[in-house]
C-alpha cells in the first residue's frame, strides 16, 4: 500500500522502472490475424483414462491501453511518457 493505493509487482520489469494506471484502462491483447496462431485443445480420456484437458496455445500477446494520458511511467521511454 502507498497512501492507501494498493500496488501489484509486475514481474518482468527491471530495476527503477514503474508503471502505474488503473485496471479498468488495461487490456490483455492477441494477435489474431496471423497464420502462425494456434489454440489446441487435447482431450486426456482416451489416452490417459483421466477426466482433463490440456491446453497448447502458440500467440502473441501483451498489455493494450485504452488512454495514453491516463498511464504514468518511470524509467520507461515509450508513448506513454
Amino acid at each position: 500500500m502507498f497512501d492507501g493505493i494498493p500496488l501489484v509487482v509486475a514481474n518482468g520489469l527491471t530495476a527503477n522502472q514503474m508503471l502505474a494506471a488503473e485496471k479498468s484502462n488495461l487490456f490483455f491483447g492477441t494477435g489474431l490475424l496471423s497464420d502462425t496462431q494456434e489454440v489446441r485443445l487435447i482431450d486426456t480420456s482416451e489416452t490417459l483414462g483421466d477426466q482433463n484437458v490440456r491446453i497448447i496455445m502458440r500467440m502473441t500477446a501483451g498489455v493494450q491501453y485504452a488512454n495514453v494520458e491516463d498511464i504514468v511511467t518511470y524509467g520507461i521511454t515509450n508513448a506513454a511518457n
